[in-house]
């Protein structure tokens, strides 16, 4: 959360300066020329100080993504055997090889593992949705202002 927080504050300033300049940009027909190349320099200078702070974090970010996509393929992966055990109890329980009751005793556990599973799976997919918004926001951001290639 520390991590997520941070960056994504800084993506925030670097687009509220990005904002400044852009609004000052467009009251350039009410105001002197030398007044809005000094206000929008001094904003574009605030905002490469928040693209090296930006770019500070930026691999950790990036390791963290990679960190939870391994995560979610290897606890995903290690699922199959539990499954391929629940869906064969099923498929005894629809051809009637076992009863109701066996089938519900036997696959209790196997139920609760899963559901443990994807338990722990959504949290991983919540960080990584949030994670992933945060860095589509900086690429978009840092592409339209110049400071990434598109």
């Amino acid at each position: 959360d520390e991590l997520h927080d941070r960056f994504t504050a800084q993506v925030d300033t670097f687009a509220n300066h990005r904002d400044k300049i852009a609004r000052a940009e467009a009251l350039a027909d009410k105001y002197r020329a030398e007044v809005i190349s000094k206000v929008v320099n001094d904003h574009t200078e605030r905002s490469m100080e928040v693209v090296s702070e930006i770019m500070g974090v930026l691999f950790e970010v990036e390791s963290t993504v990679e960190e939870l996509n391994s995560s979610r393929t290897e606890i995903d992966s290690g699922t199959g055997e539990t499954r391929n055990q629940l869906e064969e109890l099923e498929l005894n329980l629809m051809i009637e090889a076992i009863t109701q009751e066996e089938f519900d005793a036997q696959s209790e556990a196997l139920k609760g593992e899963l559901a443990s599973v994807d338990e722990k799976l959504a949290g991983i997919d919540a960080d990584l949705e949030r994670f992933n918004g945060a860095l589509a926001r900086w690429t978009e951001l840092g592409t339209a202002a110049g400071v990434l290639q598109g």
